[in-house]
């Protein structure tokens, strides 16, 4: 699963394919969902299948507390786009 919606990456390139790569919990505080955001699913398949060069970025999104933080990437999808202006309109793919 990802999330398919174009913007800049902090480094201005233009991304459109996002995908959960890594959820922190951390016990009675919170969750971290770190998002990888690729130019396009391509550029993730060449990821998978060990190609070079590949531009991605890595983005960290907290919550605040844990009563309504994500515990699985399902959730943590659905959290992205309620909770992330960013995400709002993004596409399941």
């Amino acid at each position: 699963m990802a999330l398919e919606i174009e913007k800049r990456s902090n480094g201005g390139v233009l991304v459109s394919y996002h995908r959960i790569m890594q959820l922190d919990i951390e016990t009675n505080v919170g969750v971290s969902a770190w998002v990888r955001s690729y130019v396009d699913a391509s550029e993730r398949q060449r990821e998978l299948d060990g190609g070079d060069g590949i531009y991605h970025e890595d983005v960290r999104y907290s919550t605040e507390g844990m009563e309504s933080a994500p515990l699985t990437v399902e959730e943590a999808y659905a959290w992205l786009k309620t909770e992330r202006p960013e995400f709002a309109d993004a596409e399941d793919c």
